[in-house]
């Protein structure tokens, strides 16, 4: 089923392109970086602009330069072109848009792809106000700072394909410059480690080296019993319900002979003793196991 759609989706989008080609109208390709658009110094990244079938050939423009920065041929018998960046320099952070030239005639510009270069400066220091334990649904302040006069600093999170937060740096004391975000809502379905960057005003392009990566730790009903080991497991996790369910142990009974009355006070305790037991054992053990809980009885 899920074959039959993309082959629709894959027709659909290439008879618009035609029926667009055919109104003399020239849609606007899109452009994007792999691996992301956040590059370590001396890594390989690849631009791809993706088009039309009926293009000839595509152009990368970066901005402030005013020639085509590089063109290539499309690969067949896709519409899309790659420009490849053997080794990430200053000179290639940037701000990058792609057009084509087809039969009908020049397309649009892309929107715009902001290549970053990371690694240049120092790293700065990331932490969590107060703590990096978050209740589920919450929100936590984490502060970037460094002792270099960064004109601002940005936040990312692992997993995005893009830097969410960006905040003009102000002065702290000892002469540090930092800024202080606000992140959440948190929930347990998302992971939430960050590293933060420090960059100038003068080369918003160029960043520093990522600070070493902070984690929160989310807590609440549903991610402690998620995450309880003996509790259950987890199926069809949906909004708000992590569909715990939990196998019906096996039962062995255990008798404790009481012996010499109920006013005995060691039959009490190896009574309240093999209750304790009972209640560790249905807490701590995993219900793929076959469990052994006992039932304690007097007599």
């Amino acid at each position: 089923m899920t074959a039959v759609l993309t082959s629709l989706l894959c027709l659909g989008l290439s008879l618009g392109q035609r029926l667009q080609a055919q109104a003399g109208i020239v849609p606007r390709p899109t452009i994007w970086a792999e691996p992301g658009s956040t590059v370590m110094r001396g890594r390989t990244v690849t631009i791809w602009c993706q088009g039309s079938l009926e293009a000839m050939e595509y152009h990368l423009h970066k901005e402030g330069t005013p020639e085509i920065w590089d063109k290539q041929q499309p690969l067949e018998p896709s519409s899309k072109a790659k420009f490849c960046i053997q080794q990430m320099t200053v000179d290639y952070a940037g701000r990058y848009r792609c057009s084509y030239v087809s039969n009908t005639g020049m397309s649009a510009l892309s929107y715009p792809l902001d290549l970053v270069l990371t690694g240049v400066y120092d790293s700065p220091t990331l932490s969590a106000l107060p703590s990096t334990g978050v209740t589920s649904g919450g929100s936590v302040m984490l502060q970037c700072g460094s002792s270099l006069q960064f004109d601002r600093f940005t936040l990312c999170r692992e997993g995005d394909q893009q830097c969410s937060w960006t905040l003009d740096s102000k002065q702290a004391s000892r002469g540090l410059v930092q800024a202080v975000f606000s992140v959440g809502p948190v929930t347990p379905s998302h992971t939430w480690t960050f590293r933060c960057y420090g960059h100038f005003n003068s080369h918003p392009h160029v960043w520093s080296s990522p600070s070493d990566a902070l984690q929160l730790l989310v807590s609440g009903e549903e991610f402690l019993a998620f995450h309880r080991k003996g509790l259950g497991s987890a199926k069809g996790m949906g909004t708000g319900s992590l569909g715990l369910q939990r196998q019906a142990p096996r039962v062995q009974k255990r008798m404790v002979r009481h012996p010499a009355g109920l006013r005995d006070i060691a039959g009490k305790a190896m009574f309240f003793t093999c209750l304790l037991s009972s209640y560790l054992r249905t807490v701590q053990e995993s219900p793929s196991v076959d469990q052994q809980d006992p039932i304690c009885l007097l007599e």
